[in-house]
């Protein structure tokens, strides 16, 4: 996952969007986005989709530090399906 991301509008880094190597692996995606009151900000199951740095109505959240929950379920080279969570922070830089 990246630890920050710079929603400007200049076509670099503009979402928070995980680094998928091998889409054709993964199975299954959710991610969900927090504040640093709890609160959630985003959730999506497809993984090229991204968070843009705003909220529900199109408002740009303020620069700080984020969470995350991500889970994905992905076939390993033993041909079986494993599970993996991850939580973790990043920075919005505007």
């Amino acid at each position: 996952m990246p630890n920050v991301f710079t929603p400007n509008g200049d076509f670099k880094n503009d979402n928070f969007i995980p680094i998928v190597i091998n889409e054709l692996c993964l199975d299954a995606y959710d991610i969900v986005v927090y504040n640093k009151w709890g609160q959630q900000l985003y959730q999506s199951d497809v993984y090229d989709q991204g968070w843009n740095g705003n909220d529900f109505y199109g408002d740009p959240h303020p620069a700080g530090t984020y969470y995350y929950l991500v889970s994905y379920k992905y076939f390993s080279t033993e041909f079986k399906t494993k599970s993996v969570s991850e939580k973790g922070f990043f920075l919005l830089a505007r």
